[in-house]
């Protein structure tokens, strides 16, 4: 994606809009702190009509391409920290709802025996949304067209209860269903009037062909008495449909018992696969043959296509009913591991204390934090940086503070000597300095919120900056705003400026009257 021809434009018209809007603000808050001067506090009243005195023009403008300097700085800085905020609140919800909150396994990727016990347990534990178990393995997916393998993590999952414990469901596409994984078959059957074309009984492009006869052959007795037995095979044809007659968007004839499999987006797209492809699942160790473990191979047929937002997702996972993988890995009423999920990712880790205590010793209970520790760690420690680094620009801002209040020191040295000889301290005439690095810290910080804001809204809501779709599958830069960061911010920055003012205030403190008037 690239960015909008009038993406520049805006981009002008908020630097011409963030100085018109320091110059409001400072102007408004220097005769906002006049006033408040005049009344409670005389270093105020001195500190402001320095700054803007009506023999300060000069001085105005430097003091005002200060407040630019920090308002610019505190305004990148705050954007920055809300765009990695954003990429890390995308990510902490695309890896979270494609896993659990709260994972119970045992070490050592043992397995869990009986895991109904151990479901029924979890799921008794009050703030447990829903648990599902999983068995995990790896393996080979072959294309039917282009021949290639892919190495793969298979997960077998149980479609009834998958949907209490992670967002699968919410990550098909094309009105795929999770039930679809124990039926493949229901989206080649003979098309109803919803999956016609407009009024000509056609069946729409990339529906399942069914040759002339088995419709009427799917509609009859046999039909009926399948039903009503309520023993048919889910992987079986609809009654007097077979191989001969029903096929697939590929164009294949289907084959009876055909397993369902969801494949991800991106690696259905590198594999060329499509809605209807039946596919060769490899297990590498598989069976053992005359000379060792030959590999084991399953057909399975794709009954749909998730797109999670992960890449690392999208290009590697795979999903097959919770009985077929126990088949295919030769693992027996055992799961890899249980996936549970609670109402609040705050409250993960008090629920999984509690399903420490109640459950066996023996398994191992990991909420989402602990298991993605090492990412998160990693990005806060980014964002840290990236804090640190950028805060230098405030102490760049900071150095025009210093030269400002410096040229001030010297222009205005008669009037520091006019008052230090009508009794002003040394410790008065200090704080009136810093009285203006607080005011330039103060003014800057505000507008450079004000702008953060600004700017993040723009970002998020009106341009379109560049990002990889294929790997964040966003189309706008993500943005968290955080009140407590631009408080951090705001604060450093009014805390920078004014640290800058002790070399001119001490200049200014040391000022002797005689030496400031003895050419007067």
């Amino acid at each position: 994606m690239q960015l909008a021809w009038w993406a520049p434009l805006v981009i002008a018209g908020f630097v011409v809009g963030a100085i018109a809007l320091n110059l409001l603000v400072w102007k408004g808050l220097l005769r906002a702190f006049e006033a408040a001067g005049a009344l409670w506090s005389a270093n105020l009243f001195v500190s402001v009509r320095q700054l803007a005195g009506p023999k300060s023009g000069f001085l105005s403008v430097i003091g005002l391409l200060s407040i630019l300097g920090v308002s610019f700085s505190s305004c990148t800085l705050d954007t920055v920290l809300s765009v990695m905020g954003g990429f890390q609140e995308d990510l902490k919800h695309k890896i979270v709802g494609s896993n659990a909150h709260v994972v119970i396994d045992r070490p050592q990727g043992e397995g869990i025996p009986g895991y109904a016990a151990v479901l029924e347990r979890a799921r008794a534990v009050p703030g447990v949304l829903g648990a599902t178990p999983l068995v995990l393995g790896e393996a080979l997916v072959q294309s039917p067209r282009t021949q290639n393998l892919a190495g793969v993590i298979v997960r077998g999952i149980e479609p009834s209860s998958v949907g209490s414990a992670t967002d699968l469901e919410q990550t098909l596409t094309d009105g795929a269903r999770v039930g679809d994984l124990d039926d493949p078959l229901r989206a080649f059957r003979v098309p109803g009037p919803s999956r016609t074309g407009a009024g000509t009984g056609q069946p729409q492009a990339g529906d399942a062909v069914v040759e002339p006869g088995a419709a009427d052959a799917a509609a009859g007795p046999a039909a009926d008495a399948g039903s009503a037995e309520g023993e048919a095979d889910p992987h079986a044809f609809p009654a007097g449909v077979g191989p001969s007659t029903l096929r697939g968007k590929s164009g294949r004839a289907l084959e009876r018992g055909t397993r369902g499999i969801f494949v991800g987006a991106q690696l259905a797209d590198s594999m060329n696969l499509q809605v209807g492809d039946e596919i060769q699942l490899v297990a590498p160790m598989g069976d053992l043959g005359p000379t060792g473990p030959m590999p084991k191979s399953r057909p399975f047929l794709v009954a749909g296509v998730f797109q999670s937002g992960m890449y690392e997702y999208d290009s590697k996972y795979v999903y097959i009913p919770i009985g077929e993988a126990q088949r295919f890995f030769g693992v027996a009423d055992v799961a890899s591991q249980i996936a549970v999920r609670v109402p609040d990712l705050d409250r993960a880790t008090a629920v999984a204390a509690e399903l420490r205590r109640i459950l066996p010793a023996d398994l191992r209970v990991q909420d989402w934090q602990s298991i993605n520790k090492n990412l998160f760690a990693a990005l806060k420690l980014e964002k840290v940086m990236m804090f640190v680094l950028l805060s230098l620009a405030i102490l760049v801002a900071s150095f025009s503070i210093i030269s400002t209040l410096t040229l001030m020191v010297f222009e205005k040295h008669k009037q520091i000597a006019v008052l230090k000889a009508l009794g002003t301290s040394d410790p008065a005439v200090r704080r009136i300095f810093q009285l203006q690095g607080v005011l330039i810290g103060v003014a800057g910080a505000v507008t450079g919120s004000v702008l953060a804001v600004a700017l993040c809204l723009l970002v998020r809501h009106v341009i379109p900056f560049p990002v990889p779709k294929e790997v964040f599958y966003i189309s706008r830069m993500p943005v968290a705003m955080s009140a407590v960061e631009f408080l951090v911010v705001g604060v450093s920055a009014v805390a920078v400026a004014t640290l800058s003012t002790t070399y001119p205030s001490r200049i200014a403190s040391r000022l002797r009257p005689a030496d400031g008037l003895r050419f007067e």
